[in-house]
């Protein structure tokens, strides 16, 4: 069987099933086509903020209700 994928130069192409796996893991596809639809294989990022933090503490929180 073969599916449609999208590269990540943003041409596209068919493949068969059985490279597509290949393909994913190196990188050399963004998504493929399947009954289902359009699936996107790219990496989901995994951001850090770093900005200030502005949740207080469950400590924080009864700390604040004792404070004098």
């Amino acid at each position: 069987m073969r599916l449609n994928v999208i590269y990540t130069d943003g041409t596209s192409g068919k493949v068969k099933s059985t490279k597509l796996e290949g393909l994913r893991k190196s990188g050399e596809i963004i998504a493929f086509h399947c009954s289902e639809g359009w699936v996107d294989v790219r990496p989901k990022s995994k951001s850090t903020c770093n900005g200030v933090e502005r949740r207080k503490t469950n400590q924080e929180k009864f700390l604040a209700n004792y404070s004098p």
